[in-house]
């Protein structure tokens, strides 16, 4: 397994520039109490990460449910030919769509 695929538990310390307004960072700040800054920010971009993944977790399970039901109506699509195939030979005659 090549480094970018492993998955790491390590915490390390990263280094990022914030851009917002003075007002906002004295709020954060104040907001923050005594945790520091990193500790914040580490866990506001943890968040964010994981609501990505939960984002796109969900339009993964809304694409499994629309192929679900794809195959759903392709089954009752392919039982009504079935029956209009029968209903069409024992009346001794096969629909346009139906003759090769």
């Amino acid at each position: 397994m090549g480094r970018s695929e492993a998955k790491s538990t390590r915490v390390d310390d990263r280094m990022a520039r914030v851009r917002v307004s003075e007002d906002t960072w004295a709020e954060f700040r104040r907001l923050a109490g005594a945790k520091s800054v990193s500790e914040v920010l580490g866990r506001l971009v943890e968040r964010e990460v994981s609501r990505v993944h939960r984002k796109t977790a969900e339009k993964s399970s809304e694409v499994l449910e629309a192929v679900r039901e794809a195959r759903a109506l392709r089954d009752e699509f392919e039982a009504l030919a079935e029956r209009l195939e029968r209903q069409s030979k024992s009346e001794g005659d096969y629909p346009d769509w139906a003759r090769h």
